[in-house]
């Protein structure tokens, strides 16, 4: 019984020399669980699906056959149209 806890102690602190069949046994497992165990392991946000696969929410306004779709909210003004300048207050 003592061998056990002897064996978990050394385990649990590491202490197996580099280069023993010790060592590369724990090295193997380390690495093992990391590729093969599953992603909800690691997965700690608590959401299920990956980043690609979550919806956009982005609405396409209905255009007339033949123009390119624009996204709603998103006007383009062309480059060399100005926006109107406010005429100026006059303050008394």
């Amino acid at each position: 019984m003592n061998i056990i806890f002897v064996t978990f102690k050394k385990i649990l602190f590491w202490c197996y020399d580099r280069g023993t069949w010790q060592y590369d046994l724990l090295c193997v497992l380390i690495l093992a669980f990391i590729f093969l165990a599953p992603n909800w392991i690691f997965n700690t946000t608590g959401r299920s699906t990956p980043d690609h696969a979550v919806p956009t929410h982005q609405v396409i306004k209905g255009t007339q056959p033949g123009s390119s779709p624009e996204l709603a909210g998103e006007k383009e003004t062309p480059a060399d149209k100005q926006p109107e300048a406010q005429p100026a207050r006059r303050q008394d």
